[in-house]
């Protein structure tokens, strides 16, 4: 099952007593926060995990068809490491 930012906010409207649009709002500036202090620092949530930034290598990669290669460029990606709780949860 996929969750959404809408399931989200639904889920959060129900719990808290509050219309859908105010909890989507609430969710999208919290996924905001995430992404702009990602870019600078480690996010880390309590109980939950933490979001850094690692940078891959440039690297070379292959057409397997053609069998031409090509460079892959250096890129910056978000990795999530769920805390030692929400390991407990799958576990």
């Amino acid at each position: 099952m996929t969750v959404t930012k809408r399931k989200i906010a639904k889920k959060i409207a129900k719990n808290i007593q509050i219309n859908e649009s105010e909890s989507l709002a609430i969710a999208n500036g919290f996924f905001e926060i995430i992404k702009s202090n990602l870019s600078h620092n480690i996010v880390k949530i309590s109980g939950f995990g933490s979001f850094h930034r690692t940078i891959t290598a440039q690297r070379i990669g292959r057409n397997p068809k053609t069998k031409e290669e090509f460079i892959i460029p250096s890129v910056s990606k978000p990795i999530f490491k769920a805390s030692a709780a929400s390991k407990g949860v799958f576990n």
